[in-house]
């Protein structure tokens, strides 16, 4: 008998607190919800929350720009060593140009031929049918040439689109890296894996965004 209700006073230990837990996170999630609100508000922006099943979120749109940061989960189990959870950022404005791609340069090893298939495998990818007349760009100092590569169709366009302030803030950039895009179609900074929350974050990327208009 003794044994029995020690289960149970366990059991009820262990979901009380749960619950506490439950409480701080449901309420933390309110505090950001709101301050968000307040930050949208000050700034003159427009916000929208998205909460659906496999997608939670939300956007920021002012008159020149458009920030979108969502959380998606997949119903198909991710396997082993992966995750089903996709989360981005993304900042997008109508200005359009020649295309010009900004991206981390990720390694500083030499693959010769294949290290040049790769590299057009990722252009391909992220520009399509834009990728056409693209080639390898040298921009800007050599802090600037060591964190990032450079791919445009015309020189004279990426640099005055890179200007100083632009390369500085990139540079000094502490957060996943940014893949910059600008097309016909537009001009958007990515942050892949990334689902910005905090307003000083939020912040960071808007005037990353806005240097470049």
């Amino acid at each position: 008998m003794n044994e029995i209700i020690l289960n149970l006073i366990v059991f009820a230990g262990i979901a009380f607190a749960a619950g506490i837990i439950l409480l701080i996170v449901v309420e933390n999630q309110r505090k950001a919800k709101r301050t968000l609100q307040q930050f949208a508000q000050q700034k003159g922006w427009q916000l929208e929350f998205t909460r659906e099943r496999l997608l939670k979120g939300f956007r920021l749109t002012s008159s020149r720009w458009t920030l979108e940061a969502y959380s998606r989960s997949h119903d198909t189990d991710a396997g082993a060593g992966s995750s089903n959870m996709e989360e981005k950022t993304i900042w997008s404005s109508a200005q359009s140009g020649t295309t010009i791609l900004v991206g981390p340069r990720t390694t500083q090893v030499n693959l010769g031929a294949l290290g040049e298939m790769l590299q057009a495998q990722v252009i391909q990818a992220a520009l399509g049918n834009d990728a056409a007349g693209i080639q390898e760009v040298k921009i800007g100092g050599s802090a600037f040439q060591k964190k990032f590569l450079v791919w445009a169709q015309a020189l004279e366009d990426a640099d005055r689109l890179l200007t100083p302030d632009v390369q500085s803030k990139l540079v000094n950039w502490t957060k996943q890296p940014p893949l910059i895009k600008r097309t016909a179609s537009g001009l958007t900074i990515e942050l892949k894996g990334v689902h910005l929350k905090k307003a000083e974050d939020i912040l960071d990327l808007v005037n990353l965004g806005e240097s470049l208009l």
